[in-house]
């Protein structure tokens, strides 16, 4: 397929910032971390507690939102933080160990200016077929033959004061990739899949849960980047999603702002129907443009959230359905509705405005928020419905010079 990474100097898209609906979703905050915490990414467990990645210290937190005293931030807890590279070894992987170690010693190590010199922690992507067990991606950002697929096994874990037991296993190298970034899974009964992005070099990697093995799931000019702004990601956020009829994979382009997916036939496979039949090359829909997006999530009802990091926001994208490419003669350049769910706040210029808000009322970025990376729904009959969000504090675009407190908070949808 053709190559995904646009050398050529290029203009980065201008992010759409959508409409704030009169009333915006109250939140609250779960709990804090100190600036420079890069929160990365989450995943709900089942019993409705919380993995967080902090990106740039490598580190998983759990914490529990459910607390029975309210006390949130208490329950703040490391589960694990990824040292040092290691040394590949056989008992590490099911994979060629001699493969990956002549690459890694064939000097396939690159750096392109990434955010850290030190192994990050990136996606939380819960086994489709056995719960609590987590799949991990860590390596050093932009170093060739430093990046693993790792398993979180949750099972046995018992949270403070009580014995933790938290167990952490190497899975796979990925040598040739220089950022995994947003990760999913594929639920296929006999071939499991984790998805991960690769974020410079504009693919979507595929680890099989069953045979252990990697390889290059998807490759694409919209995967990739089109300016050559070092650190921003090309494909971020993924998620599967299944609707009444077909799989999906949803996928963000930073670099792009765009907003996209794939269709997913019934092995975990791109099916030959999104192949171009004149050019075999595989048929991507953009849905969304003008979205600098970050990690997403979908509702069960096919509404997409996608968190924004550098534009402080979290946006709502109600049942996108049908292709910017295929929008009805002369509205092509229409972007579907966006809605504000997080990061802008209404200015109180005085006690009746703050009581009885007004449809021309002045909004500004809330800083508790910025730098929101990314969503997911909780697991509980009680928080089902509302957004759970991570923060990084903005530390990409600090908010009047400032980075914040990362924050992982509650919106009550």
């Amino acid at each position: 397929m053709a190559s995904s990474t646009n050398t050529e100097v290029a203009n980065p898209p201008i992010h759409v910032p959508g409409t704030l609906p009169e009333r915006p979703p109250r939140y609250t905050t779960i709990a804090t971390f100190p600036p420079g915490s890069f929160l990365e990414n989450l995943a709900v467990r089942r019993d409705g507690s919380i993995l967080a990645s902090d990106m740039l210290r490598g580190s998983i937190w759990y914490i529990d939102p459910h607390a029975e005293d309210g006390n949130t931030q208490k329950t703040v807890e490391l589960v694990h933080k990824f040292e040092g590279e290691g040394t590949l070894t056989e008992e590490s992987f099911n994979g060629d160990a001699g493969k990956a170690e002549a690459e890694v010693e064939a000097g396939e190590g690159d750096s392109h200016g990434f955010y850290a010199s030190t192994p990050t922690a990136e996606a939380i992507v819960e086994s489709p077929i056995e719960p609590d067990l987590f799949y991990l991606f860590s390596g050093i950002h932009g170093k060739k033959g430093t990046w693993w697929v790792y398993e979180l096994d949750m099972r046995s874990f018992v949270p403070a004061p009580e014995p933790t037991q938290v167990k952490v296993r190497r899975l796979a190298p990925v040598p040739t990739v220089t950022w995994l970034n947003g990760g999913t899974a594929i639920p296929h009964p006999t071939v499991p899949l984790i998805l991960m992005a690769e974020s410079y070099q504009g693919r979507l990697y595929s680890y099989n849960i069953k045979t252990g093995t990697v390889g290059v799931w998807l490759e694409h000019p919209l995967l990739g980047k089109m300016t050559t702004r070092p650190p921003w990601p090309g494909v971020n956020g993924v998620q599967y999603y299944h609707d009444s009829k077909d799989g999906w994979v949803y996928f963000t382009n930073s670099d792009r702002a765009i907003l996209g997916r794939v269709r997913v036939d019934q092995q975990g496979d791109v099916p030959v129907a999104t192949r171009d039949p004149d050019t075999e090359k595989i048929e991507i829909q953009s849905l969304v443009g003008g979205c600098g997006g970050d990690d997403l999530c979908l509702d069960g009802e096919g509404n997409i959230y996608v968190a924004t990091n550098p534009m402080n926001t979290v946006l709502k994208f109600p049942q996108l359905a049908t292709p910017l490419d295929a929008a009805a003669p002369g509205q092509e350049d229409a972007q579907p509705e966006r809605q504000i769910v997080l990061g802008l706040r209404r200015t109180r210029s005085s006690a009746e405005e703050a009581s009885i808000p007004k449809p021309d009322s002045h909004f500004e970025i809330d800083p508790d928020t910025t730098g929101p990376t990314a969503v997911a729904f909780g697991t509980t009959a009680s928080d089902e419905r509302d957004l759970y969000v991570v923060t990084n504090g903005g530390i990409i675009n600090p908010l009047g010079g400032v980075v914040r407190d990362a924050r992982v908070l509650r919106v009550h949808l």
